[in-house]
């Protein structure tokens, strides 16, 4: 299996055009259909399009936390 990771993935939509973000959508349902993955790492779900969201089959959240040294 592969899968693309995009980590601080709110700066790929911030300011995207309208287009862009129907082209990201697009290629995450056509690369979902051959078996490929898509993993968007960001600070919070509504920091990427709903359109987009709509098209990840599974959400995971998870806080980080600082580690005491």
């Amino acid at each position: 299996m592969l899968v693309f990771f995009f980590d601080e993935a709110h700066l790929l939509f911030s300011n995207a055009s309208k287009g862009l973000v129907e082209n990201i959508e697009q290629v995450v349902r056509l690369i979902r259909s051959k078996g490929v993955g898509g993993v968007f790492r960001h600070q919070s779900p509504a920091d990427l399009p709903e359109t987009v969201l709509g098209q990840l089959a599974t959400g995971c959240s998870t806080p980080c936390a600082r580690i005491p040294q």
